[in-house]
């Protein structure tokens, strides 16, 4: 039986934890909770603070962080503020979002070792897995807070102490033993923590966290600048079409280096620029180490990252821009003419972007100034690697279920379920379809195109969408599936990924509000 409330959960577990020694009077069984409670760290930390640890962690010095709201930090490279997901990118030199599906996976094991997955705020799911208990241990299922990655953890019944978690994984499961408890500062928290049976981490030291240890959020990016002289709006041209009725994708040109280069898809579900080999070259671009790009279809194809000048788009530009290049001479763009590349991730993560339905108008804006338009709302922005989500509901008959899904510019379509989703739901089954071969950036891919109840998204619900249910190349990590440009036509789509949210402003009749500052000069770039 699922527990939500880990109170409940840990009550259960004392019942369980009783019965193998005879039953307990309800003293005893109280003391036992308080006992757990302290052992996991969820009393010392519900006082508030936190702790530092100092570790070695292959031969290296770590330092964690574990906060009294969940927070956590690894180092300077990954890192949970209680809603913000990051790690560092080298390559770029600054922070990116990390998966949540992948997040949740790599921040269970330090949950469990902090004690926060108790904490009826934390929000774990706490099933008890009777068949995988045992004379020596109790086992227990976690589902992370977002419900994307879940795990067994087993309890020592001698001490009521974590001592072995088990976390599957896309590349198989991840095995942490937890070790050598030591009561420090009211908690007894392991010293030893081992993965796959390898020393992951040894604690050499463990103080209080104090006010300059709590830099869970990275540093915002400072390379950038918005020129408000300039039009919000930028040039669009459409490619060539794929196929009859199907939604051509919008190009864009920036300046690259001082320099048109010629026309870049505009696509949110890039999770960073892309660029064609020559065009890097005749730019004069620097070459950094090889790389592979791996599209919707699954095939790799190889490249290499190379690093720019200055980028300029619309009001933005900032330093430094990084590409993947590849060869983009078989790919689509506007006709009769070569496409250059692909915009991202990098453009959105300094801007607020309003895409007006099918991308009839795009406009950057500065997030300083930006104002929502009449009519729209906030919700939260989820990530799948580094491409933008939302959390939408969906299904055939009520009550149907929740899922993430992407936003995908690039994508033609009104809904997509990733093959994984498709399979584990068993979306086909009794479904009309039709089969058909899909062709777009990420390569050829087998789909079917029919139709969804409902879907539920942007504060809407749409009726028998039409919908297409991929059996064939890949979907992304902990992702449901894709929200298309035909159904995002139906608004003015906000992307503010600065302040990690994603508006949505209903289309309605006449011209199109924006929320960018008319006018204004802002700092040049510095």
């Amino acid at each position: 039986m699922a527990v939500r409330s880990p109170k409940r959960a840990l009550a259960a577990l004392l019942l369980l934890c009783a019965v193998s020694a005879g039953t307990p009077s309800p003293t005893s069984t109280s003391a036992l909770l308080a006992r757990i409670s302290v052992a996991t760290g969820a009393a010392a930390f519900a006082r508030g603070g936190g702790l530092v640890v100092e570790e070695q962690s292959g031969g290296r010095p770590r330092r964690l962080l574990f906060g009294a709201r969940g927070e956590l930090r690894v180092g300077d490279l990954f890192g949970f503020d209680g809603d913000l997901r990051w790690h560092l990118d080298s390559r770029r030199g600054g922070f990116v979002p990390v998966n949540h599906r992948l997040f949740e996976q790599a921040a269970i094991p330090l949950w469990v070792r902090s004690g926060w997955w108790l904490d009826r705020k934390s929000g774990f799911a706490i099933a008890m897995l009777p068949a995988l208990s045992d004379a020596h241990a109790i086992a227990l299922r976690l589902t992370g807070p977002e419900g994307l990655a879940s795990a067994t953890l087993y309890i020592d019944r001698a001490t009521s102490l974590p001592m072995r978690l088990v976390v599957p994984t896309d590349h198989g499961d991840q095995i942490t033993t937890f070790s050598d408890y030591r009561r420090i500062f009211g908690v007894d928290l392991a010293f030893r923590v081992d993965e796959a049976g390898r020393a992951q981490g040894t604690t050499v030291s463990v103080r209080p966290m104090a006010a300059g240890d709590a830099g869970f959020e990275p540093p915002p990016l400072a390379d950038f600048a918005f020129d408000r002289s300039v039009p919000a709006d930028i040039p669009i041209r459409q490619g060539s079409p794929f196929s009859p009725g199907v939604p051509p994708h919008l190009f864009v040109k920036p300046e690259i280096d001082g320099a048109e280069r010629g026309w870049f898809l505009f696509d949110s579900g890039a999770d960073l620029g892309l660029i064609d080999a020559k065009v890097a070259d005749s730019a004069g671009m620097k070459k950094l180490e090889p790389a592979t790009l791996v599209g919707t279809d699954g095939n790799p194809r190889a490249g290499a990252m190379r690093k720019g000048a200055t980028f300029r788009i619309g009001r933005l530009s900032f330093r430094d821009p990084l590409f993947l290049a590849t060869d983009f001479s078989s790919s689509n763009a506007p006709l009769f003419e070569p496409r250059a590349g692909v915009i991202g991730y990098d453009v959105f993560a300094r801007a607020i972007v309003e895409f007006v339905g099918h991308g009839e108008r795009i406009a950057i804006c500065d997030p300083r100034t930006y104002r929502l338009p009449a009519g729209g709302s906030w919700q939260k922005l989820y990530f799948l690697d580094s491409t933008p989500a939302v959390r939408a509901r969906y299904g055939d008959k009520a009550p149907g279920r929740y899922g993430l899904f992407q936003i995908d510019t690039g994508s033609p379509t009104s809904v997509g379920f990733y093959p994984e989703a498709v399979a584990r739901e068993h979306l086909l089954d009794g479904r009309p379809t039709r089969a058909i071969e899909a062709r777009g950036g990420g390569g050829l891919f087998t789909t079917h195109a029919g139709r969804l109840g409902w879907f539920e998204f942007g504060g809407r619900r749409f009726e028998q969408l039409p919908a297409e249910f991929r059996t064939g190349g890949i979907g992304r990590s902990g992702g449901t599936g894709l929200i298309g440009r035909d159904l995002l036509s139906r608004f003015t789509t906000v992307f503010d990924y600065p302040n990690r949210r994603i508006g949505f402003v209903p289309l309605g009749v006449g011209p199109t509000p924006s929320g960018c500052s008319a006018s204004g000069t802002a700092p040049p770039l510095p």
